[in-house]
């Protein structure tokens, strides 16, 4: 599925500025001999990159959940966080970050994926809000809740990082 992507701009939390999520279909490889190093005396694009494969959903199922077919959404919010489960908590963090409040006022879309390769987290997650006042309005209803201190139970740790969608295509 070349040229699926979506690419989200840093707002607030963890240390990047950008994050691109590209769907590359059911299989993919990768071939060395596809790839060169850049020319002597070429300069760096970037600083550094956390470039990580995961298992997530299908893209038909990502693009209803983050409304990206949805031109009227370009106010959303999108919170990106990344976890790594306690010693013999994957599962259990996994069913958390899974599990949706079919209760909320608030309407979000949601994604979890699970990493295969890459950065030192096992899972990603990605919650879209339909506006800042959305985010504002989950963020309160939730501040103090019981699954805001269970999940805690099972994470050693969890980065969040508040984002804004900057493109996206092959939608």
């Amino acid at each position: 599925m070349p040229g699926h992507y979506l690419v989200l701009r840093h707002q607030d939390g963890d240390d990047w500025d950008f994050a691109v999520i590209e769907h590359l279909g059911k299989k993919f490889t990768i071939d060395p001999a596809e790839y060169s190093p850049p020319p002597a005396g070429t300069p760096a694009t970037g600083a550094w990159h956390t470039d990580t494969f995961v298992i997530g959903p299908n893209w038909d199922t990502f693009v209803k959940e983050m409304r990206l077919n949805d031109a009227g959404k370009a106010g959303s919010v999108y919170v990106v966080a990344t976890w790594r489960a306690a010693p013999g908590q994957r599962q259990e963090l996994d069913k958390l970050l899974s599990s949706h409040d079919a209760t909320s006022k608030v309407p979000t879309g949601n994604v979890t994926m699970m990493h295969i390769e890459g950065g030192p987290w096992m899972f990603f997650t990605l919650d879209r809000f339909n506006s800042w006042q959305d985010y504002a309005a989950n963020q309160a209803a939730t501040q103090d809740s019981p699954e805001w201190y269970e999940i805690r139970n099972y994470g050693a740790w969890h980065h969040d990082t508040i984002t804004t969608r900057v493109a996206t295509t092959g939608k």
